[in-house]
């Protein structure tokens, strides 16, 4: 019998075998080589599971591969022809993409389908968990990271600490974590510092260096300036500038800052709904707007940063458009050039360093994917499967119209 590690991936292989797909399609459906899938094959053969009988087709006995199993089986496979099919209108998509498109795509069950707030809460912790794998994958070429704020990176935060990367000599390297937002501050409730991207960069920090926090950046600023003081918002930036830490991150003038160092970048998704998290919360408050004009016009944000909702009429994509440049200027956090830099940088390499990764989850947060993928600022997706469903839906339809983006 097949060691029990192995056991999921070869009844994925025997599975697409029985359906007459070759080693080479089945390789490129799971990215996985040629030579693996062959010797997976091999193993669900001597296991009784696949039958070869000539001339007849391969067949799967599914009577002899524990149902588990096979559940588990169809399921991934499910998500990686949806993967594929994500891909492949991606790349139909590339030509309004700044010519940057996501490089990998991880698409996971969702936990549930329920969007109310404890079983939110339980979404997120599992594609935080998600997020979390992808990122000790990539951990190896992470030097200086930023991240920012949420539930679903708080999640991400925890399981890497569980998994105790710093503790078992998975980190080699000295790894500069550093905040990329301020704090919620204009709420009238109080915020979850335990939420912040201070806290989470200390917390990341100390697991992956086993060090003291004692020097680790606190951005104690406001994630934006309100929309009263839009007149006055250059005093406020140079104000803000002269604060050591938010300085030794975003820099100043003759000073470009952390910012522009960083070959990663971990952020979540937002979209304008009952369960806001409190950060974009915030920034409706601040801006004092009705929530229905901001869920007719912004798709949701992206670490802080805002994006219009694409296809709208000309005169609402417009509107759209300048409302999220007016707001986007009043932040104080990460910018979209500080996420397309990085993007491309990532992009120039090849890959070698891993630029922007977003892990979100949930239908509703499909169409601001759609924009920042549109605005060329996203090297790898963790999504789950509602998500990625609505996901392609707006792919569709954009690929429909073939509309430059607004």
């Amino acid at each position: 019998m097949p060691r029990p590690l192995d056991e999921q991936g070869i009844v994925e292989a025997a599975l697409l075998a029985a359906k007459g797909m070759s080693q080479t399609e089945i390789g490129e459906l799971l990215h996985t080589h040629q030579s693996v899938v062959a010797r997976r094959i091999k193993r669900a053969e001597e296991a009784g599971w696949l039958r070869r009988p000539k001339p007849a087709p391969p067949s799967l006995d599914t009577s002899r591969v524990p149902p588990d199993l096979l559940a588990a089986a169809e399921g991934k496979l499910s998500h990686a022809k949806l993967r594929q099919e994500l891909e492949a209108k991606l790349g139909q998509l590339g030509r309004d993409t700044r010519g940057l498109l996501p490089r990998a795509m991880t698409i996971v069950p969702a936990l549930n389908y329920k969007t109310d707030p404890k079983s939110w809460d339980r979404r997120s912790v599992a594609i935080g968990q998600a997020g979390a794998v992808r990122l000790l994958g990539i951990l190896p070429r992470v030097r200086k990271m930023g991240i920012l704020w949420g539930k679903t990176l708080q999640a991400l935060v925890q399981s890497v600490c569980a998994a105790g990367p710093g503790r078992n000599g998975r980190v080699r390297q000295r790894v500069e974590v550093v905040p990329l937002c301020g704090q919620p501050i204009f709420l009238s409730r109080p915020h979850p510092f335990a939420l912040s991207a201070s806290n989470l960069a200390a917390r990341l920090a100390e697991e992956l260096n086993r060090a003291p926090t004692d020097q680790q950046v606190d951005l104690a600023v406001p994630a934006s300036i309100p929309r009263e003081f839009t007149g006055d918002k250059d005093l406020l930036r140079k104000f803000f500038t002269a604060v050591p830490a938010y300085r030794r991150v975003f820099g100043c003038p003759g000073e470009s800052g952390l910012i522009a160092e960083l070959d990663t970048i971990v952020t979540g998704g937002g979209a304008v709904s009952r369960n806001c998290d409190p950060w974009l919360e915030a920034r409706i408050s601040a801006e004092g707007q009705e929530r229905a004009r901001w869920e007719e016009r912004i798709a949701g944000d992206l670490g802080g940063i805002l994006f219009a909702r694409q296809g709208l009429p000309k005169a609402q994509q417009q509107e759209a458009n300048e409302m999220v440049r007016g707001m986007n200027e009043r932040g104080l956090g990460v910018r979209l050039e500080h996420l397309q830099e990085c993007a491309q940088a990532s992009e120039n390499s090849r890959g070698r360093r891993p630029g922007v990764l977003v892990v979100a989850a949930g239908r509703a947060k499909a169409a601001v994917i759609l924009s920042a993928v549109l605005e060329g600022c996203v090297n790898e997706l963790v999504i789950d499967d509602d998500l990625a469903r609505e996901f392609d839906q707006l792919l569709k339809e954009r690929l429909s119209r073939c509309v430059p983006p607004g």
